[in-house]
């Protein structure tokens, strides 16, 4: 049979082939028309747009090129290199413009956003794209988020975000995996105090776009502090949530030590089965050591764990008996099936007997 009485579409999935270089396709593209509209679905499915002010003439061609085609991009990679120029009489891009040029791209299903070390990206820009992509990119799967702060930029404040100005951000239906890192690789302006204006402002522009998450992976690490009394005012402080209704599989490190998973998220934790997370996010029963474990329900709100990956040190008991501290683990995690040491490289599968008795069995350990 001929390759030819194929339909287009079944042809478009036989040209998405990883191994097939642009050249390759630009080759195939010069067959017929017909073989050039296979093509173009294929050569145009994924855009990284590495952003920078001003763009040169070769970034601004290959931009309007896939502006052209933008309604066949999938997969968008927005990497911002540089928002601010290096000296301060030079203008800063406008904001309004770079989100003109993500307008084009109607079609996306997988957004990947970084902006690493950014001079000149205040927390007000930043914010004021989050919430752009939410509201403007309806068709969403998937959503990176990654933010390294530049150590000039000033810390969260109440003047970030105003709500007057934004639109209500929909539900995503599709939107089912959310990855959001920030973080300060050394100790920057953010302080404890500033800390809940963060969270007002990362719920104000998420609204309510993330309902549908089943995988969310949350790390937020922007101030060092262990001051007991700043670190205790965070325990008790209220802010809005972020509403997901039913959460399949969490990482979770946010602040270690401070704001438990159950102070961020509204959702059913008894439908999370898979956890990775510091082990004082689990409460006392799993670090006995840790004496600044938050208050909260950490202990029991993971009942229906199935796999729990700790990424710290797993602190052991007193006597130092594995066994007895495994088997501390299981009274409290009913259902677990395997648990994950990182930083001893230690894995543990559970079975049990017919009367319920636990049998633990270490396995290879897979990085």
């Amino acid at each position: 049979m001929s390759i030819e009485v194929l339909p287009t579409e079944i042809l478009i999935q036989v040209l998405d082939d990883a191994s097939l270089e642009v050249g390759d396709l630009a080759i195939i593209s010069r067959v017929s028309r017909r073989w050039h509209s296979a093509v173009v679905p294929v050569l145009y499915k994924r855009f990284t747009f590495r952003y920078y002010h001003p763009l040169d003439k070769d970034d601004e061609k290959k931009l309007e090129s896939f502006k052209k085609y933008g309604h066949h991009v999938k997969c968008l990679n927005l990497h911002i290199k540089r928002w601010s120029e290096d000296h301060d009489s030079l203008p800063v891009p406008d904001i309004d413009r770079y989100l003109e040029i993500l307008e084009s791209f109607t079609e996306v299903t997988s957004l990947e956003h970084y902006d690493i070390d950014i001079r000149g990206m205040g927390w007000p820009t930043f914010w004021e794209i989050l919430h752009y992509i939410v509201c403007r990119k309806q068709k969403l799967i998937s959503l990176t988020v990654r933010r390294n702060i530049h150590w000039g930029i000033s810390p969260s404040s109440d003047q970030d975000v105003d709500p007057d100005t934004l639109l209500p951000a929909p539900r995503l239906p599709n939107l089912t995996y959310f990855n959001l890192r920030v973080n300060s690789r050394r100790s920057g302006p953010d302080t404890p105090e500033s800390f809940p204006f963060f969270l007002n402002n990362l719920i104000s522009a998420l609204g309510d776009s993330c309902q549908s998450v089943s995988n969310l992976q949350l790390y937020v690490k922007i101030f060092e502090t262990t001051d007991p009394a700043k670190l205790a005012a965070l325990w008790g402080i209220g802010v809005p949530l972020l509403a997901i209704d039913s959460l399949k599989e969490l990482r979770y490190e946010m602040l270690p030590g401070v704001i438990p998973p159950s102070h961020v998220i509204d959702t059913k934790f008894e439908d999370t089965k898979v956890l990775t997370a510091p082990g004082w996010v689990c409460g006392r029963w799993l670090n006995w050591a840790w004496e600044q474990v938050p208050p909260g329900e950490s202990l029991d709100i993971f009942n229906n764990l199935e796999t729990l990956r700790i990424t710290d040190i797993f602190k052991k008991d007193e006597n130092d008996d594995i066994e007895a501290d495994l088997a501390r683990v299981l009274k409290h995690l009913p259902k677990l099936r395997s648990l994950i040491l990182e930083d001893d490289e230690r894995r543990f599968s559970i079975s049990r007997k017919l009367d319920g008795t636990p049998i633990w069995e270490e396995v290879p350990f897979v990085v």
